[in-house]
């Protein structure tokens, strides 16, 4: 996006109405995520495959990804539930395996 191609508000009124229907859809937003980490959460510690809910067949499929190893699914499952480490800590364990890439074992 560049300044050419915004547009100025015209009025307060204006303003107002947006900011009101972008505060709607940012808490429908929320809303969606906060049932999608609850519906993650509940599966992780109690699976129940049993059921016809779309996100909940979303969030069986993620796990079943996961639990074959696919890395993107679990990044996204983790910070769906809140688990994922911060940019410091990940730098962190990331220059920790360049010093000493064999772990403890070697």
């Amino acid at each position: 996006m560049n300044k050419q191609n915004l547009k100025p508000i015209q009025s307060k009124d204006k303003a107002r109405e947006k900011g009101k229907l972008g505060g709607i859809a940012s808490g429908k937003s929320r809303r969606e995520k906060r049932k999608m980490r609850q519906i993650l959460t509940e599966l992780l510690t109690e699976p129940k495959f049993d059921t016809d809910f779309s996100k909940e067949e979303l969030a069986i499929a993620l796990i079943r990804k996961a639990q074959q190893g696919d890395i993107r699914a679990f990044e996204t499952i983790m910070k769906f539930i809140g688990d994922m480490p911060s940019k410091e800590e990940q730098q962190r364990t990331d220059e920790e395996i360049k010093e000493n890439p064999f772990g403890v074992f070697f």
